[in-house]
């Protein structure tokens, strides 16, 4: 985990990345485009999981690169970003995504003041999140802004509970938090119904899925109907 120096004692707000800034998850990004240039991809990435996710992420991070100018960046978070910089707030990347990708993607933006993230032993992600913020500016000395229930304990530990593209768990936790402060959802791609629909099938989640698969592969079993019972 890596943290830049800051920019002095302004307002700070601090940044989601996955889900939050960007429209998808940079794991699921690094870990695809390395199981489609890469043989027996998935034991590698197996045998890295079984070390933790931020190691898994570490690894990942090291052999991948990704253009980070052509990430699906929302368009909305941006502009609010860009709103609340001009009234002079300092600007934070927190995310569990590995540094190298945060680091280039603050790069690309311009954006930030400071830029958390994981590395190859701490995965940045929740309570861990919480605390590292913590650490640095105080309990309720900064704003937040996320998409997940992962980010709960953040909000949890912030001033002000911004969300962007949140699920209807999401929208009901700040509602009844007392911090809520503004809600952003870009209408312009997916309805809010159809965005909780997508988030309840975790599609998040389909790398961990698809390692079930790896012992049936290894047993060359995997065509076989009656394996999957």
């Amino acid at each position: 985990m890596i943290m830049n120096a800051g920019s002095g004692d302004s307002s700070r707000i601090v940044i989601d990345l996955d889900g939050t800034l960007i429209r998808t998850d940079l794991l699921t990004e690094s870990a695809s485009k390395f199981a489609l240039t890469t043989p027996f991809a998935f034991f590698y990435i197996f045998l890295w999981l079984l070390k933790g996710r931020a190691y898994l992420k570490s690894r990942l991070a090291a052999l991948v690169d990704l253009d980070v100018a052509a990430l699906p960046y929302d368009q909305s978070v941006l502009k609010w970003i860009a709103d609340k910089r001009k009234l002079g707030y300092s600007i934070v990347l927190a995310t569990a995504s590995n540094i190298k990708y945060a680091s280039q993607v603050s790069e690309h933006l311009g954006l930030f003041d400071e830029v958390f993230a994981s590395d190859a032993h701490i995965n940045l992600k929740g309570a861990e999140k919480a605390r590292v913020l913590n650490e640095r500016y105080g309990v309720c000395c900064y704003e937040y802004l996320g998409n997940s229930t992962a980010d709960i304990p953040i909000w949890k530990s912030c001033s002000i509970a911004h969300a962007a593209n949140f699920s209807r768990k999401v929208e009901v936790f700040l509602r009844n938090g007392g911090k809520r402060g503004d809600l952003i959802l870009n209408k312009s791609t997916l309805s809010f119904d159809c965005i909780f629909f997508i988030r309840a099938l975790r599609p998040h989640q389909s790398l961990k899925n698809l390692l079930v698969f790896i012992p049936l592969l290894a047993a060359h079993q995997l065509f076989i109907p009656n394996s999957f019972r």
